[in-house]
């Protein structure tokens, strides 16, 4: 279903605010990059945007709209003109009219409620507990068991290290050991070391920096150093986007911002936070049904990176 509105327009029902406020009163042109049932990348002067379905999470520079018809059958294809404008957004005969979609801030840095809670320990294993439970073992997540002595082992069998895991664990020491020690160009050459490797389209070790990112600028908005973590993050980011695609890359600048997807701040948030365990839980559940295994390696990724 498609719902338009009077002038034939799909109205959006949501926009990230960094968005919103990014377009200029001119618009701006853009090209159709990538073209899948459940998202359309724009390539744009601000960078990659996004086109969503309904039922998707709002994301970074994204805008969700009121469809859920897979966007290949409206005729959207790659390398076709598109145009971004303050009220609409137009991709070949798709319009999406922005005037009254809701606007929503997914920067973590904007969450001036996060704490470093006294029982953050219990928290991360009740986190490590839905990765165990409902986690993919195909990328990241033998990390989350087997690289920490006193790692819960209730859930090693089942994450064996893979052969992902294998090449990137002297690369993930690598970064951690610059992180805790503060060096800052080696940090840099970590992180970029890391990038680009494992399955999918947002490969696994992207994935993982993502989530840790997301993490570390949880944790340091919460001690008051979110400007201090946000100069190591985007040195990260930098470095690890220029090491794999445009689909990806884009998501490691926008996490080392500080720009999250919806879900992904509320798990963050909850987190970092006095709140239930149950709605860390369900947040973090909610993480991790996306794509094959990119919600189980952000979740491993928030898991370590909470503890930088």
């Amino acid at each position: 279903m498609c719902r338009e509105t009077d002038e034939g327009a799909v109205p959006a029902l949501e926009v990230c605010h960094s968005l919103r406020r990014s377009i200029p009163a001119g618009g701006c042109p853009a090209t159709v990059h990538s073209v899948f049932d459940r998202a359309v990348n724009l390539v744009t002067p601000l960078g990659l945007v996004t086109l969503l379905p309904k039922c998707r999470p709002l994301y970074p520079f994204s805008v969700r709209i009121d469809t859920d018809i897979p966007f290949p059958a409206l005729g959207l294809r790659p390398d076709m003109s598109a145009m971004l404008l303050p009220g609409e957004a137009s991709a070949g005969m798709l319009h999406v009219d922005l005037t009254n979609a809701l606007d929503t801030d997914l920067s973590v840095l904007e969450r001036k409620e996060l704490i470093v809670p006294p029982d953050l320990s219990d928290r991360l294993e009740r986190l490590a507990g839905v990765i165990g439970e409902e986690g993919k073992p195909e990328g990241m997540a033998p990390l989350v068991f087997h690289l920490e002595e006193g790692s819960s082992a209730d859930y090693a069998e089942r994450f064996p290290h893979n052969h992902y895991t294998a090449f990137l664990l002297p690369r993930v020491r690598r970064l951690f050991d610059a992180l805790h020690t503060g060096q800052i160009v080696e940090i840099s050459a970590a992180a970029g070391a890391m990038a680009g490797c494992g399955p999918g389209l947002t490969p696994s070790s992207d994935d993982f920096l993502c989530g840790m990112m997301a993490a570390m600028l949880a944790r340091g908005g919460a001690r008051g150093r979110a400007l201090r973590t946000m100069d190591i993050t985007q040195r990260m980011g930098c470095a690890a986007r220029v090491k794999t695609n445009v689909i990806s890359g884009s998501f490691l600048i926008r996490s080392s911002q500080g720009l999250l997807s919806a879900d992904v701040l509320d798990t963050v948030g909850q987190l970092f936070s006095n709140g239930p365990t149950q709605s860390l839980e369900s947040a973090a559940s909610r993480v991790i049904t996306f794509g094959e295994t990119s919600g189980t390696d952000i979740l491993s990724g928030i898991y370590f990176g909470a503890k930088i």
